[in-house]
């Protein structure tokens, strides 16, 4: 962990044989590199733009799922000012706050279609080779086996 704030810290990158990186076998000295030893430097550009990438987001949308709760409580409330008093403020007011409802729903909805296709996409490679093992298992079964 120590090592990992002392990327933050530093202005520019620098570390280690960059020669391993490129070919093992340009490697400079006798010492082996493990994995443990750059994998670090490897990920702290990753991890610096996933935190800014994290900040930006609740800049630019804040808490999406608190903002649609309390959208919908609001909403509920203009509905029964509107049943009470059925003016045309009331309901202009309603309508107001329904599209806001509808724009936080569909920026949760969009968050979900995300996750399940970032989800879909991680998995792919094993849906795939299932599929493909379900189709050259039905070609063997349907095949002709002999000839009567």
């Amino acid at each position: 962990m120590e090592r990992l704030s002392l990327w933050y810290s530093v202005i520019g990158y620098c570390g280690g044989d960059f020669n391993v990186v490129l070919c093992g076998e340009k490697k400079i000295g006798e010492l082996h590199v493990y994995s443990q030893e750059y994998e670090d430097f490897a990920l702290v550009p990753i991890l610096e733009t996933k935190l800014d990438l994290n900040k930006w987001s609740k800049n630019k949308f804040g808490h999406i799922f608190k903002h649609l709760l309390i959208s919908e409580e609001v909403v509920k409330l203009k509905e029964k000012l509107f049943e009470e008093d059925p003016s045309a403020s009331n309901r202009k007011s309603l309508q107001h706050t329904q599209a806001e409802y509808k724009l936080y729903l569909h920026s949760v909805e969009e968050f979900w279609r995300q996750n399940a296709s970032i989800q879909w996409n991680i998995e792919e490679d094993k849906n795939t080779k299932f599929i493909h093992y379900l189709v050259k298992e039905r070609r063997k079964r349907l095949s002709l086996k002999r000839i009567i």
